[in-house]
């Protein structure tokens, strides 16, 4: 399925994450693993909202 329009997310700090770590989820957290930390240096709040790009960007 194609998106075709932007999309609205926001900013969430407690994402479930799996029991069992998968190699993907290991490569995943290692780039993802201080999230919450880079979000509070930048001062984003929890739940502020974003765009993603129909392209994903």
């Amino acid at each position: 399925m194609s998106i075709t329009g932007w999309r609205v997310h926001f900013t969430r700090r407690d994402l479930a994450w799996p029991r069992e770590v998968s190699p993907f989820i290991r490569e995943f957290n290692a780039l993802f693993g201080d999230l919450d930390q880079r979000l509070d240096d930048l001062g984003v709040p929890e739940g502020q909202p974003f765009l993603i790009s129909p392209a994903g960007d």
